[in-house]
Formats: C-alpha cells, structure tokens, sequence
C-alpha cells in the first residue's frame, strides 16, 4: 500500500470568496480568509468513515476543531516521550482541558 493509502488524511480548506461593492460574488488570488473547514478522509485501512466537515472562524479556533474532529472519530495523535513511551498529543486520549478549558 502507498502512504497515502495507509495514512491518515485530513484536509483543510480556506474560504476564499467575497462579495465586492456591488454584491457579486468573487474569488481572492493568492489569497484566503483565516478561516474554513477540516474533514478527515474516509480510511478502509485505519476503519474510518467519511464524516462532515467542521469549520473553523479564525486560526486561533482551528487547533481546536482539529481536536475535535480527531476526537470525534476516535483518532489519536502520539509522539515518543523521553522514554519512549507513546504519548497522545491531540485527539482520543488527550486531556481536554489543555486545549478547551473542560475536562472529560
């Protein structure tokens, strides 16, 4: 299998249209709103299913969405602690109070 097919995937879009001074709708270049919407891939390898997309207001809320949208497929993201241990770091498994200010 590819990488692609044995990771996991998540997109991130970022809106990039306007309304001008006279109300037509039209499309920045080169350039987009901080905000938008995350969706995680649909993964037969790692038992995902397609779900919505959650959006996001401002970049400051986005680390917060990706939490959530991690969470809310039981996906969980770990780095190796100093003694090699698997630690979560985002998702299932990581206190949410880091993140949100609520416990579990």
């Amino acid at each position: 299998m590819s990488k692609e097919e044995t990771g996991i995937i998540i997109h991130m879009r970022f809106w990039t249209d306007y309304y001008d001074e006279k109300e037509r709708k039209r499309n920045f270049k080169k350039k987009a709103w901080a905000a938008g919407t995350l969706y995680l891939r649909a993964s037969k390898f790692h038992e995902i299913k397609a779900d919505k997309s959650i959006p996001f207001n401002n970049l400051e809320e986005l680390m917060l969405k990706l939490d959530e949208l991690l969470r809310n497929n039981d996906v969980e993201l770990i780095i190796k602690d100093e003694k090699g241990n698997l630690t979560p770091r985002l998702g299932k498994g990581y206190p949410k109070s880091t993140w949100s200010g609520k416990y579990d």
